[in-house]
């Protein structure tokens, strides 16, 4: 028995931090995918493969129906790139076992190559730990025959499972991307959620950029929850900035006003560094800086996608020559242009 899974990344292309507020926020899913095969076991240990992280048939058991036992003896490095493993399998195992199913022992290879520059270790910063976890919950749920009745459900175990894997923190915007794919606009309540699919204007042209280095997006996310609970006001005043702009940005492109768009980009990337300011944490770090210059230098737009720091960026235009001028530039800079596409959406999904 084989079962095998692909499910993309994501870039958020307007309402970082607020959508963590309840604000809409705009994602696409990418062309990087996190790549899951299971094979049945002649035995009753699990295996996982993973070969970009170096990791070749290193075996595991279950103990006592709540801890992940490794049986060789790992480095504390090597315990750290696989906790996410861990902590994902573990969710699932005893989310099936709630189902009166054993969950079937089997061999798991895991391949996230795509979310790395170029054969490196350099993550590129387009939400693998998402995609894995979407993976491995559709995956072992295949696998051992419990079925998903609508692709909601499959998000929300995703999301409760990347959630507590996560420190409990995060919107569940990347989950919602490689859970439904195409480009939607997505927004949390504290119970609830919305995605809708729609298409991006024609005329407007994205371009992801990558700064050459990664950032740790729960690390971000910490720091503004702490500016939150210590600062109440300064930080109510930056939200509602940005929850205003993440809505009058996502009306923009709904209606296809590319052109209005552009500059909500740019009014998002100010208020994004008074954040950044306000929080002790560089959102807008020195890189970030560098990128809108040049973007700006080629008369396009630019704001960092995600929790900032590093990772990816995306500039923004509606002239076709613009986007090549700022491709060659980025390509002759310290920078990289890298090539995504959006993929087909998996299903209109709005709950209210």
């Amino acid at each position: 028995m084989i079962v095998s899974t692909s499910t993309p990344g994501k870039l958020i292309l307007l309402g970082e931090y607020a959508v963590l507020e309840g604000a809409p926020a705009i994602v696409t899913a990418v062309n990087k995918f996190a790549k899951i095969v299971l094979t049945k076991t002649d035995d009753s240990s699990f295996y996982i493969n993973a070969p970009n992280l170096g990791i070749k048939d290193l075996t595991f058991i279950i103990k006592n129906d709540h801890l992940l036992k490794f049986n060789n003896n790992l480095s504390s490095s090597e315990l750290d790139q696989l906790s996410l493993f861990d902590k994902i399998f573990m969710f699932i195992y005893n989310f099936i076992k709630k189902q009166n199913i054993i969950p079937i022992p089997c061999d798991i290879t895991i391949n996230t190559s795509d979310f790395y520059f170029e054969n490196t270790n350099q993550k590129l910063g387009l939400g693998s730990s998402a995609a894995i976890t979407v993976s491995l919950v559709d995956s072992l749920c295949k696998f051992n025959n419990v079925q998903f009745n609508k692709v909601h459900d499959l998000f929300d175990t995703s999301l409760q499972a990347h959630y507590e894997a996560q420190g409990k923190i995060g919107s569940g915007i990347d989950i919602a991307a490689s859970t439904f794919k195409g480009t939607g606009i997505f927004k949390k309540s504290t119970d609830d959620y919305s995605y809708k699919n729609f298409t991006l204007p024609q005329d407007l042209f994205i371009i992801p950029i990558w700064t050459g280095a990664s950032t740790s997006t729960p690390e971000f996310v910490s720091k503004t929850n702490q500016l939150k609970n210590n600062d109440s006001g300064i930080y109510n005043v930056v939200i509602k900035e940005l929850c205003d702009l993440s809505n009058i940005g996502c009306s923009h492109l709904l209606n296809n006003e590319s052109g209005d768009f552009l500059f909500i980009v740019n009014k998002f990337y100010e208020t994004l560094d008074k954040l950044g300011k306000s929080a002790g944490i560089p959102i807008i770090s020195d890189s970030h800086k560098n990128i809108a210059k040049i973007v700006r230098e080629c008369n396009g737009f630019y704001k960092p996608s995600g929790a900032g720091g590093n990772d990816i960026g995306i500039a923004f235009t509606n002239d076709s020559n613009i986007k090549k001028n700022i491709i060659e530039k980025i390509n002759t800079s310290q920078f990289k242009y890298i090539e995504l596409e959006t993929t087909e959406k998996n299903e209109f999904v709005k709950r209210n």
